[in-house]
């Protein structure tokens, strides 16, 4: 087979790009050809992918694949691709990332539905397929009125070696431990929430309030790029509600020498970024919606313990089914929380008391849960079966488990 992934860019930052380099590798791995198509020619900070995954400007005069995978929405190009592969009657295969949950389509809200008006209902509704990485994302897509096969396939994940991971920066004495964040910075992440937070909680470490031990505060780090402006609306609250900020690139973050609330590091990717996983306490995620949150799995796969929102699919954080011998401790690597304030005060002032020993347990249920659940030769393969099923198997064929049909009309 020949797929043809379509895919806006390919900047290191974003989930969708790493998603689409990740599988595209893989699959060319696995026998299959595989070609990245562009806007435009790649930059040099793109996602790296292997010699035999073909990167490039998108070309509609080249022969046409067998399958063409668009990754994202509300992109003119996608549609021109979409289009193209229609007209030349290639199948689909749409992957909304997390596009289609009520809180995204809420912003912008007319914006998106004059796209949705102009094109990407149609695009949508006649794509062979569409994919979704969870339960959840499958619902988004049926509330549309889209019925065609759902192809559910999480995300993969490669388990870094625990055995060369930097110590905790929490490890050496009187060490401070450090609750992390890494996304963009933008408000769909939560992360005004998370500051006000992060206020109460500093406020009642500083007045002695529910303390109980002689510990220095946490520090939260937020490692991320700034998109929209956010950054400087964060900065502003922060100052507002007394949080020391220092902002330091991702380079200089040994030691954790500060005494900043909250620390800035600005991107941070491939081996700057899992140390940073490795060597904090905690991972937070705090978003009003996801339709997976790879962030998530990479931290789970650092053996962080994950505190997120029930804006993201992950509710198995609280019971990830670990087996072993009873040992009176909770079976879980995280925690799934409401969306606000409140319940991240009450979720992290937990957290907070927690023992050492508490929190390596959680971290161990979640390197232990990453690996047995999610790898990206897995991801693959489930996709090329979905491939393969949509290319020569169609409704008369053998369905895979991956694929969902809608059942509704069904007495």
């Amino acid at each position: 087979m020949r797929i043809l992934h379509a895919i806006p860019g390919l900047a290191k930052a974003a989930g969708t790009s790493v998603y689409c380099a990740e599988l595209a590798g893989h699959l060319a791995c696995a026998g299959v050809e595989t070609v990245i198509a562009l806007p435009d020619v790649p930059g040099d900070d793109r996602c790296p992918t292997p010699a035999a995954v073909a990167v490039g400007r998108f070309d509609p005069t080249s022969p046409p694949p067998d399958l063409v995978h668009v990754h994202g929405l509300w992109h003119p190009f996608l549609h021109r691709v979409a289009a193209w592969a229609a007209a030349g009657g290639v199948p689909v295969l749409v992957s909304p990332q997390g596009m289609l949950t009520p809180w995204s389509l809420a912003q912008k809200r007319l914006k998106k539905r004059l796209a949705l008006a102009a094109y990407q209902h149609h695009d949508l509704a006649t794509a062979a397929a569409i994919h979704a990485t969870a339960q959840s994302e499958v619902d988004d897509v049926r509330r549309l009125g889209l019925r065609q096969p759902i192809v559910v396939a999480p995300f993969g994940i490669a388990i870094p070696d625990a055995a060369s991971a930097p110590p905790r920066w929490s490890a050496a004495a009187g060490g401070r431990r450090v609750a992390l964040f890494v996304s963009r910075i933008h408000p769909k992440k939560g992360l005004v929430n998370l500051l006000e937070a992060w206020a109460r909680l500093r406020a009642e470490h500083v007045a002695g309030a529910e303390c109980g031990t002689s510990r220095p505060p946490w520090c939260l780090v937020i490692a991320g790029p700034d998109e929209a402006g956010h950054k400087a609306e964060l900065l502003a609250l922060a100052a507002a509600r007394g949080l020391a900020v220092e902002e330091r690139p991702p380079a200089t973050m040994g030691p954790l020498a500060t005494d900043a609330d909250i620390v800035f590091t600005g991107p941070v990717f491939d081996a700057q970024k899992t140390a940073l996983y490795q060597r904090s306490d905690l991972f937070v995620l705090p978003t009003h919606s996801e339709n997976f949150g790879v962030v998530v799995l990479e931290a789970l796969a650092c053996g962080l313990p994950v505190l997120t929102t029930k804006g993201a699919p992950w509710g198995t954080l609280e019971d990830v089914g670990r087996p072993g011998p009873a040992t009176g401790r909770e079976p879980r690597a995280g925690w799934w929380i409401d969306v606000g304030v409140e319940p991240l005060v009450a979720t992290l002032r937990g957290v907070m008391h927690a023992a050492d020993e508490s929190l390596r347990d959680v971290g161990d249920n979640a390197r232990w849960f990453a690996a047995e659940r999610y790898s990206w030769p897995a991801a693959a393969r489930t996709m090329c079966e979905a491939y393969e099923w949509l290319v020569h198997g169609g409704p008369g064929g053998t369905l895979p488990s991956c694929i969902h049909l809608d059942r509704t009309d069904e007495p």
